[in-house]
């Protein structure tokens, strides 16, 4: 096994943390070119994944109602939730209807 403390360079360390998370928690690794969304600051691939796991009900009611607008629409509301509420409390006190 690699001692990982021979190497305190930043990178080395970064990989480390990012290999553990992978290998502990299901990290999937996501490039900041293609998977993420500068406007909006979302990751909307893994947004909408962590919506229908934990929100599965809701998203099917919001999907009735707004169709193929559904993700824009989404997305929309909560920007401007952390738009006008800051993102520490859309964090803690999530978003209401």
């Amino acid at each position: 096994m690699t001692n990982i403390h021979q190497n305190l360079k930043e990178e080395a360390f970064e990989r480390h943390i990012e290999k553990e998370l992978i290998k502990l928690h299901k990290y999937k690794k996501r490039s900041s070119e293609t998977n993420y969304d500068k406007s909006t600051t979302f990751d909307k691939e893994i947004l909408f994944e962590f919506l229908k796991t934990t929100q599965k009900e809701k998203l099917k009611e919001l999907e009735n109602i707004y169709g193929d607008a559904l993700e824009s629409r989404v997305i929309r509301r909560i920007d401007d939730e952390i738009n006008k509420r800051g993102i520490i409390d859309v964090l803690r006190k999530g978003i209401q209807e």
